[in-house]
């Protein structure tokens, strides 16, 4: 896993009845953040900003004001003021504040141009080769890149499914 940006963070806790492992990106306007849970509980606090689950491994319940089964592939919102739990299941899911675009296919040649915002670029699945300002890197399924607004993205070789997130 490699997240192209110095400001990453790395860090494992341990449940109250599991292990949790959490890295994440945080910004002022953009917030990623991707939790393994097995078996433990994962509240999330209620904040000022519409938030979204995307579960990329698993099957477990997240409950809100209401109950919601989730399985792989799965995006639930999350409203503001609103706090979450994930408890007794055995997911991996992102945690996101930001606008959050379904995710898609692409093939070689595909370019991610400049944009006036901020971009978490999330790889569910693929192959070949990426090119970012420059360097190239494998498309590894869990890998992620963020773009800051005037750089550009592209899939050099073979294809990938990604997740993009912009900030709001």
């Amino acid at each position: 896993m490699y997240l192209a940006h110095p400001k990453t963070k790395l860090k494992k806790l341990v449940g109250s009845k599991g292990f949790i492992e959490h890295w994440n990106y945080k910004s002022e306007d953009l917030d990623v953040e991707r939790v393994t849970n097995v078996g433990g509980k994962d509240t999330l606090a209620a904040t000022r900003f519409d938030r979204h689950i995307y579960v990329l491994k698993g099957i477990g319940n997240v409950e809100t004001n209401e109950s919601h089964l989730l399985a792989e592939g799965d995006l639930v919102k999350i409203p503001k003021s609103k706090m979450a739990t994930i408890a007794d299941s055995q997911l991996q899911y992102l945690v996101i504040k930001g606008q959050v675009q379904s995710p898609q296919k692409y093939g070689k040649g595909t370019k991610f141009n400049e944009s006036p915002y901020k971009r978490f670029v999330y790889i569910l699945d693929g192959f070949g080769r990426l090119n970012h300002n420059s360097k190239m890197f494998n498309i590894n399924p869990g890998a992620a890149i963020l773009l800051d607004p005037n750089e550009t993205l592209e899939i050099f070789s073979g294809e990938a499914e990604v997740l993009i997130v912009e900030s709001v």
